[in-house]
């Protein structure tokens, strides 16, 4: 076995950046077309939309006004949006 020792890190180290990531400032937020559909079966007026808001809404459900996914290991995950993380 051959073992060498660093005297120094053999990576240079940056300084942490943050960056927004999936900002969606403008943007709708993901849950309002699958809760309007739920609740008064709105849908886009694009075709492809539409179905596809179909198939993706059945996986959810809505408990006293809050939008939650049906899991297979438990049995409800709530959604969040972006400021509830």
């Amino acid at each position: 076995m051959i073992q060498e020792v660093l005297n120094e890190p053999s990576v240079q180290r940056h300084e942490a950046q943050l960056h927004e990531v999936n900002s969606i400032i403008g943007v709708e937020e993901w849950r309002g077309p699958i809760t309007r559909y739920i609740t008064s079966g709105e849908l886009p007026s694009d075709p492809h939309e539409r179905t596809k808001l179909k198939r993706r809404a059945c996986s959810f459900t809505l408990v006293e006004g809050i939008l939650y996914k049906r899991g297979f290991i438990t049995l409800l995950i709530k959604c969040l949006g972006p400021n509830e993380t």
